[in-house]
């Protein structure tokens, strides 16, 4: 009986051994376009026997004076890959866009959760709509993403995706920039698990400087997630002292920085009205 008993204890250990989530994998893939209006896309996928946790994108950066590709979608694609989107903005230079999917061993089964909002002709340019999906039950939001449709028609912009960062521990939101050109909409993605296999979840934030200068890149990162935690996904926001007629930030990238522990996202600032950059961590 005693040996019975040891034995189903070191099988017990044995198994919560096998459970515990490997570290975290990076895998990336690049897409290179060109021309007015064209859309890049690219899509990362993990190693096998391994799960998307969370991803991100960057791109070459752009130069608002000539060329830029407007990432209009940021998502998990299947459970080992993650898609990223842009369309490119004026003519010039080739934009090379690169999708970077955040992969781990034993990572929990992840639920999607979506809503999505129409983006109205306006007035003027303005911040809105918020769309945020929610997780059910006891799920938490591990990561999250966005999509809308490709943002352009003709030479104009009908809508931006400004922000994609996770709001209550349940909760993604993705924050659209509405113009008059056109109608559209904006998807709000969170990847959800169960409450119990995200332990000890927290969250790390940064808020660059200020800044009013047209065609300024901004990157802020992170600080470090605490003690032993990693930086399991992250995203972006911005603030604004006035309307995106004044200012806004177009983001080109979001992504793990090389130290594992933080987030690191970058921006162009468009106009001359004073803002800064967020970028936001998941650690775990």
């Amino acid at each position: 009986m005693v040996a019975l008993a040891l034995g189903g204890v070191a099988d017990a250990k044995r198994k919560a051994k096998r459970k515990a989530p490997g570290p975290v994998v990076t895998r990336s893939s690049s897409s290179t376009g060109s021309g007015a209006g064209a859309v890049v896309s690219a899509t990362a996928t993990c190693p096998k026997k391994t799960r998307a946790i969370s991803g991100g994108f960057s791109e070459t950066v752009p130069n608002l004076e000539a060329v830029a590709g407007i990432v209009f979608e940021s998502q998990r694609a299947t459970a080992r890959s993650w898609r990223v989107s842009a369309q490119i903005r004026g003519s010039g230079a080739p934009v090379t866009l690169t999708s970077h999917v955040y992969c781990r061993r034993r990572a929990p089964k992840l639920a999607g959760a979506s809503t999505t909002l129409p983006t109205g002709e306006l007035p003027g340019a303005a911040f809105g709509p918020t769309a945020t999906a929610s997780c059910r039950g006891k799920r938490r939001a591990l990561a999250g993403g966005f999509v809308t449709p490709a943002p352009l028609v003709g030479g104009s912009v009908k809508n931006l995706v400004a922000g994609s960062l996770p709001g209550s521990p349940r909760d993604w939101t993705a924050l659209a920039i509405s113009t008059p050109v056109g109608a559209s909409s904006v998807s709000a993605f969170a990847y959800c698990a169960k409450a119990k296999e995200l332990p000890g979840l927290s969250r790390a934030g940064a808020t660059g400087p200020a800044t009013a200068a047209d065609a300024a890149s901004s990157t802020v990162t992170t600080p470090p997630c605490a003690g032993k935690r990693r930086a399991l996904a992250g995203g972006f926001s911005q603030t604004t002292t006035g309307t995106p007629s004044g200012g806004f930030f177009l983001p080109y990238e979001s992504v793990r920085a090389e130290d594992g522990r933080s987030w690191r996202v970058s921006g162009i600032h468009e106009d001359t009205g004073a803002g800064s950059l967020i970028a936001s961590a998941v650690c775990g």
